[in-house]
């Protein structure tokens, strides 16, 4: 009898687990179709918003292009709530440091009212594209940027926290896994342009990607790699990016690439070293990650083995980087404050996603995690081993500086007191902020007079 007893509680218990498996197996199911429902819409809303930004910035299309493509958001906007579950996970994210919910994701009402006033700025949208005055029209779409960033500022990290968690439940369903990527789940609506290797091009500038994966001291050629970065915890070799099939990215796809620089994952699964600034770069849009792949394909492809890293021992682990993931890496684009000024916004994109300026100018832990409540302050150890100064509106640092003294140091390296900058940040003046346009330099220089004043190290 007892024997008995166990075999029909064992049964029991099989059976509650296959039932479970059945269940969560539908429900997978249905996450899949809404998920995919919703990357359909996102994209289509993505599509239109890049028709509105094109004929705003280079006049393409017409204003009746943009009065359709509004008309199409605004219809789209009131579905928006439905495809994110109520009651799922997503709207149960907390932040694991402080507790907080993300009011935008725990308070259903106002995520409803943030899709009705997309759709009601949409809709404005399109009645002011009939008057055909272009001034007015970007200005309407400035609200329409503003109403999508609703869902994700301020509690854009809390949602990041959100998807991590998601991400575990995917690694058991594959058919899941393929849908909902941290991308998908985080990216602001992405501007669905095709992607252009002429604005690629200024992005490799502006992410200062020659700096690290081309070895100029030795006549390198572009991208191929070769150049060290001493480090505390052993010497790193920027990898060959040209479009080489063998040695480079030349069998890539663009999912790969996404991967490597939104979630510093490599093809093989394991994860990149922080050396490769990936805790900045997944701050980018997807258009701008799209267009440094289409630059890079075009680069002469190089025949060139990547150099393998020179790391002592716990630092040649791999392995160990989860840790480190778990500790510093918060995946996802960055969004805009909509109560900051354009400059600001833009400032804040170039320095902290593109420009990856805090992987140099903020102190590490011993762990090598940035030390973010002293950002910007500067470090004691930089790269090659120098001191890398603050850069904040200190006394310490740019306090004394205009914003025309760092627009004026971010094109030529010359200082207020008429010095000149050198060392890696005068390669960085070299390769990357001296290519970038005046206004670009401007609002980096909007964007560090705003930082809370922190003192040098």
């Amino acid at each position: 009898m007892v024997r008995a007893g166990s075999f029909m509680r064992q049964g029991f218990t099989v059976g509650l687990i296959i039932s479970g498996l059945m269940g969560f197996a539908a429900l997978a199911a249905d996450m899949t179709a809404t998920i995919k429902e919703r990357q359909a819409l996102m994209k289509d809303m993505g599509a239109k918003m890049g028709i509105i930004s094109g004929f705003i910035k280079e006049s393409k299309g017409t204003p009746a292009d943009v009065g359709v493509a509004a008309q199409v958001i605004a219809n789209h906007a009131p579905k928006i709530p439905a495809l994110f579950i109520e009651g799922s996970s997503l709207d149960k994210v907390k932040d694991p440091k402080t507790g907080a919910k993300p009011e935008i994701w725990t308070d259903w009402a106002k995520f409803e009212a943030a899709a009705k006033t997309l759709a009601d700025e949409a809709t404005k949208l399109n009645a002011v594209a009939k008057g055909g005055n272009k001034d007015e029209i970007a200005v309407q779409f400035g609200k329409v940027g503003a109403a999508c960033s609703a869902c994700h500022t301020p509690s854009g990290e809390d949602l990041i926290l959100g998807a991590r968690r998601i991400s575990v439940c995917a690694l058991f369903l594959p058919s899941v896994s393929q849908r909902l990527t941290l991308s998908d789940l985080l990216s602001p609506l992405a501007w669905s342009a095709e992607p252009d290797a002429k604005r690629g091009a200024y992005i490799f500038s502006a992410a200062g990607c020659q700096g690290c994966h081309t070895d100029s001291r030795n006549s390198g050629q572009i991208g191929a790699g070769g150049r060290a970065l001493k480090t505390p915890f052993g010497i790193f070799y920027g990898p060959n990016i040209t479009p080489d099939p063998d040695y480079g990215i030349g069998s890539w796809s663009s999912v790969d690439f996404h991967r490597a620089l939104r979630e510093g994952i490599r093809r093989d699964g394991s994860p990149y070293y922080p050396a490769f600034p990936y805790a900045a770069f997944t701050k980018m849009s997807d258009q701008d990650i799209d267009d440094l792949y289409a630059y890079l394909l075009t680069l002469p492809p190089v025949k060139q083995p990547s150099k393998p890293h020179e790391l002592g021992f716990p630092w040649s682990i791999r392995t160990g980087i989860w840790v480190w993931r778990m500790l510093y890496f918060i995946p996802g684009p960055l969004s805009a404050s909509p109560n900051r000024s354009n400059d600001y916004n833009r400032g804040r994109y170039l320095v902290e996603a593109l420009g990856h300026c805090e992987e140099c100018h903020t102190p590490r832990t011993s762990l090598g995690g940035l030390e973010n409540n002293r950002a910007f302050s500067g470090s004691k150890v930089g790269p090659e081993g120098g001191k890398v100064p603050n850069i904040t509106p200190h006394a310490d640092g740019i306090a004394d500086w205009s914003e025309a003294d760092i627009t004026t140091a971010l094109e030529d390296g010359m200082r207020p007191d008429g010095d000149f900058i050198g060392g890696a940040m005068g390669e960085v003046i070299a390769n990357s902020t001296s290519k970038l346009t005046p206004a670009d330099r401007k609002a980096i220089a909007v964007y560090l007079k705003s930082l809370v004043p922190q003192p040098g190290p």
